[in-house]
């Protein structure tokens, strides 16, 4: 019965990744590459409306112009001034917006005109460092306690191995060695009594080697899954593997974001569009000067245009950070739309982008094989490995090598096993190697954490990126201010 529930669950989450696949066909594609580009080839639809807007502007400007002069009072080339403001506005908006959002994953190293602060991302007088690769520890962190907590088990990820399996796996390889090992350790040690040996001896000390291969396996498989925790420190591993590889670490965030990126630097045109025609309707009736008169700088300028710079390249990049997350919960309006952040609607299919990203990048069969071999907790893995080693030779050599034989090596018996054990251990990682494949299908985590990232409660769901920007978000929000009121100072004085 729980085989039957497994592979069904294998079956929907295989229909799961197909349907997200099949939909994504558009923005999926493009979310292989960095980061949503500032330019790009719109959709036929925004197209048409910008053909639109540009047929009714050109209207104005010409077979409409006397009216709408008549109607403004005031001259064709001040509609042209006026008619500038929305229009900086919207191409101002989309593009601080994207910097914004693009100034949280990059640069991935501090690049600036003078030394960055101690303990931030900014340097002085001029510098930055993408909010994402300065806090990748911390973001690691944040992550890994994520899977630990609420995705996955690591006891119970590798209780999933099946030890019999994993032997067979690499019972050839084994095999191969152990003829390499055998012969090696005998020439080295015996070469005589090697040579003297007839040739049926030798094969039935290997096969014996061959046979007590994978009871050693076996054993030393079962002791690693009991005491996983003490060989593989998962955390540690993690927030290692991706602050060394921060481009990584923006990778998930990006192609799970990838959506929400697009609409808020879409989006930011829109509302740039929005305040600036607002902007330009303030700036007309306060405008003092006769039709036919210059519009001289003044108090009038100076305050829409800078007050207006600055509110909206902070309010553009608040909302543009907020919609992504707020509301948490989903709100239903009037039962015709459901109001819920932009993030957070797309949980599953989110989540099947993270679980796969994951798996396949930082907890592969290979990274955690490596980690496991190579990494701080190696030793007592290794220390593990060559005591039932130590133990298998001791067995082999009680039971497989003839009397007659251990009388001729006598004391060079010890020394044999232990140049023995250190040839297998030497070459350790090109036997485990064979073991990646089994492994990564054995642990299946792309499943396990697709299904519970996606069943996670959508406040638990909304922790897993919303950390990224948070605590950061009010350096986001100040920069489109200070980008507003620069780009206001330039429209009071070109609007002259």
């Amino acid at each position: 019965m729980r085989n039957a529930a497994e592979k069904g669950r294998r079956r929907e989450f295989k229909k799961m990744e197909k349907e997200r696949l099949k939909g994504g066909e558009g923005k999926g594609k493009k979310a292989v590459g960095s980061f949503p580009p500032l330019l790009f080839i719109p959709s036929l639809k925004t197209c048409l409306i910008f053909i639109l807007i540009s047929t009714l502007v050109a209207l104005c400007l010409t077979v409409w112009s006397s009216s709408v002069s008549d109607l403004l009072n005031t001259s064709t080339s001040k509609i042209i001034a006026y008619g500038s403001i929305p229009l900086i506005a919207c191409a101002f908006t989309y593009f601080h917006i994207w910097l914004a959002l693009y100034m949280t994953f990059f640069p991935y190293n501090y690049i600036g005109l003078g030394p960055q602060i101690p303990g931030t991302n900014v340097g002085f007088p001029l510098g930055w460092e993408g909010i994402i690769p300065f806090k990748a520890e911390k973001m690691a962190r944040m992550a890994v306690k994520l899977m630990t907590e609420q995705l996955i088990d690591v006891k119970e990820e590798f209780s999933k191995l099946d030890v019999d399996r994993v032997a067979r796996e690499i019972d050839g390889v084994v095999l191969e060695k152990l003829q390499t090992v055998i012969t090696a350790t005998f020439e080295k040690h015996q070469s005589d009594l090697w040579a003297l040996l007839p040739s049926d001896v030798r094969d039935e000390l290997v096969v014996k080697g061959g046979e007590a291969g994978p009871v050693v396996i076996a054993k030393i498989m079962t002791e690693v899954k009991e005491d996983i925790l003490s060989v593989f420190d998962i955390e540690e591993f993690v927030v290692n593997f991706m602050t060394a590889n921060k481009e990584l670490l923006n990778k998930v965030f990006i192609q799970c974001g990838w959506d929400e990126l697009c609409f808020i630097r879409d989006c930011g045109a829109v509302l740039g569009g929005l305040f600036g025609f607002l902007q330009m309707l303030i700036w007309i009736p306060l405008h003092p000067d006769p039709p036919d008169e210059p519009m001289h700088p003044g108090w009038q300028s100076l305050t829409v245009f800078l007050g207006f710079g600055l509110v909206v390249g902070c309010a553009t990049n608040y909302l543009a950070l907020k919609i992504i997350f707020e509301p948490i919960e989903p709100i239903n309006i009037c039962g015709i739309y459901t109001l819920q952040g932009l993030f957070l609607k797309r949980q599953k299919e989110i989540s099947a982008v993270y679980g796969k990203i994951t798996a396949t990048e930082v907890l592969s069969a290979r990274n955690i094989i490596k980690e496991m071999l190579e990494g701080p907790n190696s030793p007592t893995l290794k220390a593990l490995i060559r005591r039932h080693l130590t133990i298998g030779c001791e067995d082999f050599i009680g039971a497989s090598v003839r009397p007659i034989v251990r009388s001729f090596v006598g004391p060079a018996m010890d020394s044999m096993r232990s140049d023995a054990v250190d040839a297998i251990m030497s070459d350790l990682g090109s036997t485990m190697v064979h073991l990646e494949s089994y492994t990564q299908e054995a642990l299946d985590m792309e499943r396990t954490m697709s299904e519970r990232m996606g069943a996670l409660p959508a406040k638990q769901f909304e922790r897993l990126l919303h950390p990224v920007f948070e605590e950061d978000e009010w350096k986001l929000i100040v920069m489109g201010g200070v980008l507003g009121v620069a780009i206001g100072a330039l429209q009071a004085y070109f609007i002259n």
